[in-house]
């Protein structure tokens, strides 16, 4: 009888262990195709930003756990090649490092409206007019990984970039009618991402922002690490690099209320479309972001 009940046990054991192991290898084959790193921030954000100390131990903790010992190939904005590029705004830093990959800051220097290193001459003519949020402006990837360095490789076309991150399709369309009015382009790109750019309406009272931002003499691209990493932190991370798959897959199948005010996005580009006919331009091409992009970027 003792015999029997310890063969159940060591079988239904081995017959458990062996369904956790299969289940562990799916995950990782799922987690392997449809996702990417984990969004580290979610670990950051939503926390009580009243604590900056804390903040800030979390946030270093997560830059330490992200960074690789690798040369990142990036364009310096002390480069000689960088300089030749003459941009004549300043220089700024995006301050994302810790968030996006984990190994320098994104610095560039800005055109004369504030937007990211465009030649004042793509004022007067480009090809394409670039248009959308961050990932337009390629926040926090430096040249020559950013979106519009990668398409001028790619192509034979000039760009001017009006990506500017945490903005909305209002704004966006505001943008491209205020600062390109004078403009000679042939087309428009613009990028709708799923995730954000739904928040404003154009009934909003929308002004034009500033982008200028202040002078940045101090230009330092390296991420300084001091605290160290518990079992525990190391877990959650490890959690939600494990579980972004799955979760990836069921969201992509899962149906969410609408978020988008329809009839005021058509507004807008009903509106857009007049201006781009009163300027001749044919060629319009507007790329669809889903939000699960933004966890599968690394993979592209």
């Amino acid at each position: 009888m003792k015999n029997n009940i310890y063969n159940l046990i060591k079988f239904n054991l081995t017959y458990i262990s062996i369904i956790l192991i299969i289940l562990f290898l799916l995950i990782s084959l799922v987690n392997y195709f449809f996702s990417g790193h984990p969004r580290y921030w979610e670990i950051i954000h939503g926390r009580d930003k009243s604590d900056l100390k804390e903040y800030k131990i979390r946030k270093e903790k997560i830059i330490k756990l992200k960074k690789k010992k690798i040369e990142s190939n990036y364009m310096s904005v002390l480069d000689p090649d960088y300089k030749e590029l003459d941009y004549s705004g300043k220089y700024v830093s995006g301050k994302c490092g810790s968030i996006e990959n984990g190994y320098n800051e994104l610095i560039y220097k800005t055109d004369k409206y504030g937007f990211r290193e465009n030649e004042d001459f793509r004022y007067i003519y480009s090809d394409y007019v670039l248009l959308g949020d961050s990932f337009t402006q390629s926040i926090c990837e430096n040249k020559p990984n950013d979106l519009k360095t990668l398409l001028i490789d790619k192509t034979e076309y000039s760009f001017v970039n009006l990506g500017m991150q945490g903005t909305d399709y209002p704004d966006q369309a505001k943008k491209l009618t205020y600062y390109i009015s004078e403009t000679k382009f042939n087309g428009l790109i613009w990028f709708f991402y799923e995730g954000n750019d739904y928040e404003k309406k154009s009934f909003n009272p929308l002004k034009i922002k500033n982008y200028i931002k202040p002078y940045n003499d101090k230009i330092d691209y390296k991420l300084n690490i001091t605290h160290e990493i518990s079992f525990y932190f190391k877990f959650k991370v490890w959690l939600a690099e494990f579980m972004r798959g799955p979760v990836t897959l069921l969201k992509f199948f899962k149906t969410y209320d609408d978020l988008l005010d329809t009839k005021d996005y058509d507004s807008v580009h009903k509106e857009l479309n007049i201006f781009l006919n009163e300027k001749k331009i044919n060629q319009r091409l507007l790329i669809y972001i889903p939000s699960w992009q933004k966890i599968s970027l690394y993979k592209l």
